[in-house]
């Protein structure tokens, strides 16, 4: 779902869950993934000379407890009981500048900016570790073609 709130600021919003459970023991499968909602805003610049489709975007992730996971009842199926919910930030900045009279876009990333730790249920690493933390990517796109 996504809504213009005005010329430059866009909101987004997503939310995806899954059931499944075994019909012959009539109990839920093992390793669905969580439910889990994000949110996010996305301010659009505006366009300038020297630089084009810059944006600013701030996105929240909240993942919930997986309690629909099988009994015990046919044997045990996990080694664990499922991680907590957990709430993940993430920011992102980005810019297109014109250099070499080709587009160049240039971008900056931060995934888990609070650096909470989390443990996400689907991974198999959740028994010994927690997920990575705080993570930086920078993104630098530069067009190849007609030099």
């Amino acid at each position: 779902l996504h809504g213009k709130i005005t010329n430059e600021l866009v909101y987004h919003f997503q939310y995806a869950m899954l059931r499944a459970k075994d019909r012959a023991t009539d109990d839920w499968l093992i390793y669905m993934p969580a439910d889990r909602i994000t949110n996010g805003l996305t301010w659009n610049f505006k366009e300038e000379k020297k630089i084009s489709d810059a944006y600013l975007s701030l996105e929240m992730t909240s993942v919930f407890e997986q309690k629909r996971v099988p009994s015990d009842k046919n044997g045990k199926q996990d080694y664990k009981v499922p991680p907590g919910a957990y709430n993940l930030v993430d920011a992102d900045l980005s810019g297109t500048f014109d250099m070499w009279n080709k587009p160049v876009t240039i971008g900056l990333s931060v995934n888990n900016l609070f650096n909470v730790r989390y443990r996400d249920y689907l991974n198999s690493f959740r028994y010994f570790t927690d997920e990575m933390g705080r993570n930086f990517s920078i993104k630098l796109k530069i067009p190849f073609n007609n030099f």
